[in-house]
């Protein structure tokens, strides 16, 4: 039941996994954590109202900037890279983001960075709160999971091992050409899935209120597309350029082959996570999910998404292979849940004590006692 252990079975999972199916391949998450910092919650009062990425949200001398600079020294001097720190789009709202590491590390520095969150708000007299939504009238904060799936030996073309297909082309034909085979496999496995494992990362009745469409969510639709932010899975992928006049190969070094491939440099931001949610079962849940789709070769259903799915007609989602909505209620994702028999078998006990915690995460019926609820808990 401890879901630390839980996550280790995962990663041992993992291994066995690879090593059956002959993909040679190792995985790093990263987390972007979202949090509003209030200067009182009964009523809920934000430090500020400042918009996305404003300077004014970190204006020097203010007691927020103090607070986010000291969150910074604090996860830097504990050893937890911190790549930036910047104001989100609500009031009071901020992030962090916190550089890519093994799953069980990512997990931990997850758990360190949320307590040096709240206690470094603690600290100034404010409090930090990963609440989903707090404004019904703007975007909610979420816990943006970023997965990627590294080759551990580059000579190995994308991570996959010869014996794996006798055409390794044929893994990747329905998919994007940008996408590696052992990505495609893992895609394919994450979305299968991912009503299940929505169980975990949407662990809260009151999650479901910032999974909507058109406020960069993720959506209700199960699709993935390449930087496309209303699609619970993004591809994100490396920019190219193009080499500059100095660095322009002779003809005779073009003409070489190349002894190896190069690792892929992209990776999947998952949306519909947010920081309600166990960062030891909510990773469990979502590389379970892709270690599942790696075991079976799972083929992709889904098609690369441009668009808003919300906003596209029936026969366009179909072309794409969009089907599917996510669960819309804590209800739906718990019987998702119980219906995913691979999931369960794989996750083992702690689905069936996870599962017993029906009615102790409704949410109050007042929108008062809703937002009273989430800032003293969360």
């Amino acid at each position: 039941m401890c879901p630390r252990s839980v996550l280790k079975r995962v990663i041992e999972y993992e291994l066995s996994c690879l090593f059956e199916s002959s993909y040679n391949a190792a995985f790093l998450v990263g987390v972007e954590s979202e949090f509003v910092l209030l200067k009182n919650t009964n009523p809920v009062e934000p430090v500020n109202v400042h918009g996305y990425s404003n300077s004014q949200a970190l204006a020097s001398g203010t007691k927020e900037t103090e607070v986010m600079e000291d969150i910074a020294q604090g996860l830097v001097e504990s050893g937890i890279e911190l790549m930036m720190y910047h104001s989100e789009a609500a009031p009071g709202q901020y992030e962090v983001v916190t550089g890519p590491l093994p799953p069980l590390e990512a997990a931990d520095a997850l758990v360190h960075t949320r307590e040096t969150i709240f206690n470094m708000a603690s600290k100034h007299g404010f409090r930090a709160t990963f609440a989903p939504r707090l404004y019904l009238d703007n975007c909610g904060s979420a816990a943006h999971t970023h997965i990627s799936v590294h080759p551990i030996n580059p000579e190995q073309p994308f991570g996959l091992q010869p014996s794996v297909a006798e055409d390794p082309e044929d893994l990747s034909a329905t998919s994007e050409n940008v996408l590696t085979p052992l990505e495609h496999v893992f895609l394919a496995g994450l979305l299968d899935h991912l009503p299940a494992a929505c169980a975990f990362t949407l662990p809260n009745c009151t999650s479901y209120s910032r999974m909507v469409d058109g406020i960069w969510s993720g959506g209700t639709w199960i699709a993935w597309g390449t930087h496309n932010r209303e699609t619970p899975v993004r591809l994100c992928v490396p920019p190219t350029y193009p080499p500059a006049p100095t660095q322009t190969q002779p003809l005779s070094a073009k003409s070489a082959v190349p002894t190896a491939n190069p690792p892929s440099g992209n990776h999947f931001e998952v949306k519909c996570v947010d920081g309600t949610s166990s960062p030891y079962l909510a990773f469990s849940g979502l590389l379970g999910a892709g270690l599942l789709g790696i075991q079976s070769r799972s083929p992709l259903i889904e098609k690369d998404c441009r668009a808003t799915a919300a906003t596209m007609t029936e026969a366009e989602r179909e072309a794409v292979g969009v089907k599917r909505r996510l669960p819309r209620t804590w209800e739906e994702a718990r019987s998702a849940l119980e219906e995913d028999v691979a999931m369960r078998d794989l996750l083992g006990g702690v689905v069936e004590g996870f599962l017993t915690l029906d009615g102790l995460l409704h949410s109050p019926a007042s929108e008062a006692e809703r937002v009273q609820m989430l800032v003293e808990n969360y």
